[in-house]
């Protein structure tokens, strides 16, 4: 009797086990993907991964095409439009000094792009945005000013040689929506605020003949300096020293693709300037088509 109830028990168990199988081969055979919106990638392959996490389905699974760009504090990376993944751009490394100060021979460059603020010297809050960002293309006759989140400016230097100017925020007289963008049309003023941009509106950093205060940094693809040296600002054709330190330059094909450090023009001042340099040679800027068609002329 004992006997019998064992093995009656022991068919139930299979049979029940059977059972579970075949339910759970039929959940599978059933199964919908569902893709999540985001992406997931490595550091070659980009894919839209099922929700269901025991479910190794993939959509849209495609190498990335990357291209080259700037991350948020100016350093070179290549990136993929398409999932948003990068990785530090690949650096070219310079053979010695003289490679080193050959980059810098072509400085001021005819156009970059350019961020900036000042800080207190032990790293507590951000005083005030100096520059927060400027364009300047002198080879395409475009610039752009950005001072604070209230202050912009493009100047134009058109095809018969006059220059456009449209201004917005403080720079406008006091009877003006300061919230618009206002045409100074073809005067003397957007000259003179053309000529001032393109010579002093921003300024650039060169490091010629201090080659061997920087080493390479494998990791972020730059010639790093942790101490403070001497270097030169150029501001359009005026040059000065000033004092660096925490920089990183970036190098590419024999050339300076981005500049990263803080100076000072004062050992003894207890504030310093932040500046990022970077798309530089390759920066573009043109005003944007609404900006023209809602402009309103402030001077015939």
């Amino acid at each position: 009797m004992k006997k019998q109830r064992l093995i009656f028990t022991l068919i139930s168990v299979l049979a029940l086990i059977v059972i579970l199988s075949m339910a759970l081969a039929s959940c599978s055979k059933t199964h919908k993907c569902s893709f999540d919106s985001a992406w997931s990638y490595d550091s070659t392959n980009h894919w839209h991964a099922c929700s269901d996490k025991s479910c190794e389905k993939t959509s849209y699974y495609g190498a990335h095409v990357l291209t080259d760009a700037f991350d948020a504090n100016g350093a070179p990376i290549s990136l993929c439009s398409t999932c948003g993944y990068s990785e530090p751009r690949i650096s070219t490394e310079v053979s010695g000094a003289d490679q080193w100060n050959a980059m810098f021979d072509s400085f001021p460059p005819a156009n970059f792009t350019e961020k900036a603020f000042t800080t207190n010297f032990d790293h507590s809050t951000q005083q005030n945005v100096m520059l927060e960002q400027t364009t300047i293309i002198t080879e395409n006759s475009r610039y752009y000013s950005s001072v604070g989140a209230e202050n912009e400016m493009y100047v134009t230097k058109n095809t018969d040689e006059s220059y456009t100017l449209y201004l917005k925020g403080e720079e406008l007289p006091s009877d003006c929506d300061k919230t618009k963008f206002y045409h100074i049309a073809d005067n003397e003023y957007a000259q003179y605020m053309y000529e001032m941009s393109a010579t002093s509106g921003a300024m650039v950093v060169t490091f010629e003949n201090c080659f061997d205060s920087f080493t390479y940094d494998s990791e972020k693809k730059a010639y790093v300096c942790a101490s403070t040296i001497e270097a030169t600002a150029h501001f359009g054709e005026m040059a000065r020293a000033i004092y660096c330190s925490s920089i990183e330059v970036f190098v590419s094909s024999d050339a300076v693709t981005a500049i990263n450090c803080n100076y000072t023009f004062d050992l003894e001042d207890k504030s310093y300037y932040a500046i990022s340099i970077y798309d530089i040679g390759t920066s573009k800027v043109e005003v944007p088509q609404s900006i023209v068609n809602g402009a309103e002329t402030l001077y015939p």
